[in-house]
């Protein structure tokens, strides 16, 4: 008793032990813990998976167009960042959303518009960010900003114009893409993994000194419009047109690492795109500064938009600035052109049906990239022009159609595209020469035409008029979270999975893991379909059992499902495996594999199902 009275109230349980009730809550101290821990590592994933995405949008037109675009606005360049933002921040994430939204098929994207277009329009997508501007213009920048800096320059004599020793950069530049597209290495790999953070943190000091010692003065915008100006400039990113294509990639990684059981799947790639959007903004905004603040003694006319970008940097961060610059600038291009070649090829690999191998399709990629390089940064630019001005309207109306569709008709797909692709094509025309002057007379005759906004009005009439006429309703997408939180779907997929994987190739190591992950579920296996026989992915299905295996122990069962004719309440589900059986582009590893068995009807291949009046259903046969 001495003891205990000598003793500090909050020592008492040294005497005696601890209280009873924390004896009690160690369980729930020590779920606290794993929670906080689990918290941090989904936080540490988010910045990876955003830094990641961060660096797979980062390239030439990334680093080279807000600097011209600054110098162009001058001392309005907040207004010009205002603009740009829309384009190159704002639109790429969007589409990012709204892809993610459709399940992250670029498919389903475009197509509840129509089949044909949403394939004709993939197309259209995948050369712009492949052999036609995107790939060349790597080349094009690595030897205007990489070389030329470093080597002064190289009077080797020219052919039609061209340099020979543009020529040779580009034939070395394309030789070794060529080599490592054909020949998946990780050295390529590690490459971009040091150089593209040096080339971040070089941009990083050079925006951070130009903000703390101005360049100069500002000087007056040299265009009437700085918004419209910047807005347009943002197609160059082409970012909006490439995040289609990466959201399947960065769904496709959240859910590998068992991330896409419940809504926090969708969640994490939400966040993980605002970090990588929020990092954009940063290095946007600083070099549009910096090209504000030095408009007055660089002349943009005179001058290619890679020029102004290695002067700049050479103002403000000197010769070590100007190298870090070159260096980063190579590898990184190097490493975007190995990265774009690959994936275009792949694409249009599956988008064709397989009529090209896949090298076949990277020779002629890389071929048909190395010609156009030689021609310059700029002329790149100006062949871009037309055509990114006609897709991007379209890209957005799109976007913006997806993010706030909930059953929307056909018709209004089809008539606000129609609206948006006519407008693009006048604002393409508008940059030819010898039909300039009739695209600029349609323009000014229809509301917002002189302000570059002319799209944003047929869009809207288009949409209406579309909608009133009619066409066929869409079903109400299922929402990411709501699917991949159905048990029932999650272990009936998971049992396909299994039916699939067992009849592929005689797996002998995902064998035994796939029957001991199914193994009291009360599943039965489906029969498989003779035309996915020999298409199943087995390290997709074991991410569908691993999600299988981490559901309660108290969810409930699902009844082993029919196999000769849809059962009370279960139709849905076999409609489900029945879309299975006709989906394409087995190949796919994401919307085709991990997606597909997952939840068929959020990622078909095919374009949605529609409805009539009076009746509706989630995929399937009638």
């Amino acid at each position: 008793m001495d003891a205990e009275r000598r003793m500090p109230f909050r020592n008492k349980s040294a005497l005696y032990g601890p209280p009873r009730a924390l004896a009690g809550n160690r369980n729930t101290i020590r779920t606290d813990q794993r929670s906080g821990e689990s918290m941090n590592a989904k936080n540490k994933e988010i910045l990876v998976t955003g830094f990641a995405l961060f660096a797979m949008f980062l390239g030439a037109g990334n680093i080279i167009f807000p600097p011209y675009i600054g110098i162009a606005a001058g001392k309005k360049w907040v207004m010009a960042l205002m603009g740009f933002t829309v384009t190159g921040i704002g639109m790429p994430l969007l589409g990012l959303l709204s892809t993610f939204k459709a399940g992250g098929d670029i498919d389903r994207f475009a197509g509840k518009v129509s089949p044909s277009f949403a394939k004709a329009f993939n197309f259209a997508i995948l050369l712009c960010i492949g052999p036609l501007f995107a790939i060349p213009r790597t080349a094009a920048t690595t030897y205007e900003v990489g070389v030329l800096p470093l080597l002064g320059s190289l009077e080797l004599g020219s052919v039609l114009g061209i340099s020979w020793s543009a020529i040779a950069v580009s034939l070395v530049f394309f030789g070794i893409t060529l080599y490592f597209s054909l020949n998946p290495s990780q050295m390529i790999e590690q490459i971009g993994k040091y150089f593209t953070p040096v080339l971040i943190l070089m941009l990083g000091f050079v925006i951070m000194k130009g903000i703390l010692v101005p360049l100069g003065g500002f000087g007056e915008p040299s265009v009437e419009n700085v918004f419209a100006m910047s807005f347009t400039g943002g197609y160059q990113t082409m970012d909006a047109l490439a995040s289609m294509a990466f959201a399947g990639i960065i769904m496709g990684s959240i859910m590998h690492h068992g991330h896409g059981n419940t809504g926090e799947g969708l969640a994490m790639a939400v966040k993980a795109s605002l970090v990588a959007m929020l990092g954009f903004l940063f290095v946007y905004g600083g070099l549009i500064y910096l090209g504000a603040s030095g408009s007055l003694l660089f002349r943009q006319a005179s001058e290619s938009h890679a020029v102004i970008t290695v002067n700049l940097i050479s103002a403000v961060g000197g010769r070590v600035g100007r190298y870090a610059l070159s260096i980063s600038m190579i590898f990184a291009c190097l490493t975007t052109s190995i990265g774009l070649v690959s994936t275009v090829s792949e694409y249009f690999e599956r988008l064709l049906r397989q009529r090209f191998s896949y090298r076949a399709l990277v020779w002629i990629i890389v071929l048909v990239s190395a010609v156009l390089s030689v021609a310059g940064v700029n002329k790149i630019i100006l062949l871009s022009i037309p055509v990114l001005s006609t897709l991007y309207p379209v890209a957005i109306v799109l976007i913006v159609l997806n993010l706030a569709d909930w059953g929307f008709g056909t018709g209004l797909y089809r008539g606000a595209v129609i609206g948006a692709f006519l407008m693009g094509i006048l604002y393409g025309l508008q940059n030819v020469e010898g039909v300039k002057a009739y695209a600029q007379t349609a323009l000014a005759a229809i509301p917002l035409g002189e302000e570059g906004f002319a799209w944003i009005f047929t869009a809207v009439i288009g949409g209406l008029f579309g909608g009133f006429l009619g066409g066929s309703r869409l079903v109400p997408p299922y929402s990411f979270s709501r699917s991949c939180t159905d048990a029932t779907s999650i272990l009936r997929a998971a049992a396909s999975a299994s039916a699939l994987a067992l009849s592929s190739h005689g797996n002998s190591q995902a064998r035994p893991q796939l029957d001991d992950s199914l193994r009291g579920t009360g599943a039965m296996r489906a029969p498989i379909p003779a035309s996915l026989q020999d298409r199943s992915n087995i390290s997709a299905m074991l991410v569908v059992l691993k999600v299988a295996r981490q559901l309660k122990p108290h969810t409930s069962l699902p009844a082993a499902p029919r196999t000769d004719g849809p059962a009370p309440g279960s139709g849905t589900i076999i409609s489900r495996a029945r879309t299975v059986s006709r989906q394409k582009n087995p190949d796919n590893v994401y919307n085709e594999g991990i997606s597909r068995n997952l939840e068929v009807p959020i990622f078909p291949s095919s374009p949605p199902t529609r409805r009539s009046p009076g009746r509706e259903r989630i995929g399937g046969d009638p």
